[in-house]
């Protein structure tokens, strides 16, 4: 394998492209976090690499465009709901370096503490970050009471689930591993909830079928009968799931 990282602008922007050429036939581009990823066949000759370089970035750029997330603002004194709960969300700007945050289980609140005069929008997406941090260990019984419902109503209780943990994952929804420690994704807290349903199915079915076969997908739908419309949801709008307020003082 061979990777070579290109260093691109987009919209004003600077993002890293991964060119890795490795044994396969077919071309592959994705977005993740750190950067866009072009996977091209070994020993491409040189003017089909640079059409297919010339290609992704194109086609990265239309689909970054297309799924710019929406702008979020967080007030002094807000409200968030989760499909579990509401929580008060206190935001504090004082003379510091880093941004902290804590949740006083006695007043239901979250509170966030940031730094004085941070641009807008990297105050923001780090308070919003640090949100889905202390979601993920607040609602975890919530969670794990929920994974416990659908192993029990879809698969009669068979699953034997040694750990369940949400994470603001990256790339991916959720993960199970071969030891059966199941990892779901922060941000299905904010979707609808036959969203999170979905994903829960998905990856308790990992534990029958351990792969993508026809076999799993038959699995999936015994349990879920309309998944796909569940896959659609979350491909259309997954980039644009954000913390969600729902009152402001």
């Amino acid at each position: 394998m061979k990777k070579e990282e290109m260093e691109i602008k987009i919209n004003n922007q600077k993002y890293i492209l991964n060119i890795i050429e490795e044994k396969r036939k077919t071309i592959r581009i994705s977005i993740t976090r750190k950067g866009i990823n072009l996977r091209l066949p070994e020993k491409m000759p040189k003017s089909e690499k640079q059409k297919y370089i010339e290609k992704s970035i194109k086609w990265a750029s239309k689909k970054l465009e297309q799924n710019k997330p929406l702008e979020i603002d967080f007030p002094e004194n807000a409200k968030i709901e989760t499909l579990f709960s509401y929580y008060n969300l206190r935001t504090e700007k004082e003379d510091r370096k880093n941004y902290h945050g804590s949740f006083n289980s006695l007043t239901n609140t979250i509170l966030i503490k940031a730094p004085k005069n941070k641009d807008k929008n990297e105050n923001n997406a780090n308070i919003e970050t640090l949100i889905y941090k202390l979601i993920s260990i607040i609602e975890r019984d919530n969670t794990e009471n929920k994974v416990n419902e659908i192993n029990k109503k879809h698969f009669q209780n068979k699953i034997k689930i040694k750990e369940i943990k949400l994470k603001p994952l990256s790339s991916k929804w959720g993960s199970l591993s071969k030891n059966n420690k199941l990892v779901l994704n922060t941000k299905l807290l904010f979707c609808p909830p036959d969203i999170l349903n979905y994903v829960i199915i998905h990856e308790l079915s990992h534990a029958i079928e351990f792969n993508h076969s026809k076999k799993f997908w038959n699995i999936v739908k015994s349990k879920m009968r309309n998944y796909k419309d569940k896959q659609k949801w979350l491909k259309e709008n997954g980039n644009k799931i954000r913390v969600k307020i729902t009152h402001q003082k």
